[in-house]
């Protein structure tokens, strides 16, 4: 080994004595390539999973990634198959109005012809029973006084 003296004298000079040689190269050259055929037969996939696997912060925060999925999965409610939908109420409407066209249109798309016999029913039981005369002062009486 040299001194420090000397190897300050070699930096100081600038020149260091260094002898090269084809045994020198070759001792390089071969170490080098020993490195990157080793390189080459390990597989990405291995180096990476090995890295996680020795990493400790690494490993937490998976196990914290897998405890956030089943949480979140295990706390979502059961969807329930038999929803029924919700119940339409109307505003009351005189017997008059549910004999509408719009009404009986209206009526219909609901629930079809039943819906539609519904709506009849209901307007015949609001009015009650009808005089079977009907006189022309009663008539101009209930279409609005005209």
């Amino acid at each position: 080994m040299r001194s420090a003296k000397d190897i300050e004298k070699i930096v100081q000079d600038g020149k260091p004595n260094l002898k090269t040689g084809d045994q020198l190269d070759k001792l390089i050259i071969d170490g080098s390539h020993s490195i990157m055929n080793e390189s080459r037969s390990i597989s990405p996939e291995l180096s990476i999973f090995t890295l996680l696997l020795r990493n400790k912060i690494a490993i937490g925060l998976i196990a914290a990634v897998i405890i956030l999925i089943a949480g979140f999965l295990l706390s979502q409610p059961e969807m329930e198959n038999n929803i029924e939908p919700p119940k339409v109420t109307y505003a009351k409407q005189t017997p008059a109005e549910m004999m509408s066209v719009l009404s009986i249109n209206l009526a219909y798309n609901r629930g079809g012809l039943e819906e539609v016999d519904r709506q009849y029913e209901k307007a015949m039981t609001e009015l009650g029973q009808q005089p079977k005369q009907l006189t022309i002062a009663k008539l101009l009486a209930e279409s609005n006084g005209i």
